[in-house]
């Protein structure tokens, strides 16, 4: 996908990866998004999408934006959720000086969160198993998820880890347990 200048003299970049199965969808949410001028603060519908703007080089005339996060509320079998796609992830070389990091990074909805990367080191996959999930689910999306113990913390997820490494899969597979 092209990147196109808008009128505030920004040049939108898009998600422009195919590694992960979610990510010609995210070229496709921010497009509807964009399509349907929702790239603003539309919290009354339960969507807040927040753009950041590359101003590095702004004074030599060179400006880029990207959704950053899109937060979102949904209902589902008469529960109701929040979750949010989080966009860092390189998407290739703007030119010679900047990247474009409009790829989904991470993923989280309720008690689950992935996490990818674009130097094959993930996915990362954790999953909630606290206590009280009311009172610790936006801490929980929002911290760095590590040294829980070691801060005198009970643990509140589980981790899982894989890589998209073409080299790692035999590794993996000769590792693997019987009962997986």
């Amino acid at each position: 996908m092209e990147n196109i200048d808008t009128k505030d003299e920004c040049t939108f970049l898009y998600p422009s990866g195919n590694k992960f199965p979610f990510d010609e969808v995210a070229l496709e949410i921010v497009k509807n998004l964009e399509a349907r001028n929702w790239l603003k603060d539309t919290k009354d519908i339960g969507i807040v999408v927040e753009i950041k703007e590359y101003d590095i080089y702004a004074s030599a005339g060179i400006k880029y934006k990207y959704v950053r996060r899109i937060e979102f509320d949904f209902t589902f079998n008469k529960q109701k959720y929040q979750g949010f796609i989080y966009f860092c992830r390189d998407a290739g070389s703007i030119n010679w000086y900047l990247n474009n990091i409009s790829n989904i990074h991470t993923i989280g909805i309720p008690k689950k969160e992935i996490n990818v990367y674009d130097d094959e080191s993930g996915p990362t996959f954790f999953t909630y198993v606290g206590t009280n999930w009311e009172k610790d689910k936006i801490s929980w999306h929002d911290a760095f998820k590590s040294c829980e113990k070691k801060d005198g913390k009970q643990k509140s997820y589980l981790k899982y880890e894989g890589s998209t490494a073409k080299d790692k899969l035999e590794m993996y597979r000769r590792t693997r347990m019987e009962f997986l």
